[in-house]
């Protein structure tokens, strides 16, 4: 019973954590303008969520992997 109760009182600690740092970066520019990286994965998210191009004629430039697992 005691596991449980620190189990769950962990699982709120850290979602509060993750809220509050939410909270405090909201109004930071690169939180709501993805940049470099995150414009790159943003893109290809959306090209594939739109059936666009899964495979474009040129090679990766970078492995696709990592943004189909996100």
């Amino acid at each position: 019973m005691k596991e449980r109760f620190f189990l769950l009182a962990l699982v709120l600690f850290t979602a509060a954590l993750q809220f509050l740092y939410l909270h405090e970066i909201r109004d930071n520019p690169f939180f709501t303008r993805p940049v470099l990286d995150e414009a790159v994965h943003l893109d290809w998210a959306e090209r594939w969520a739109n059936d666009e191009a899964w495979f474009p004629g040129e090679p990766f430039f970078r492995a696709p992997l990592y943004p189909l697992l996100l």
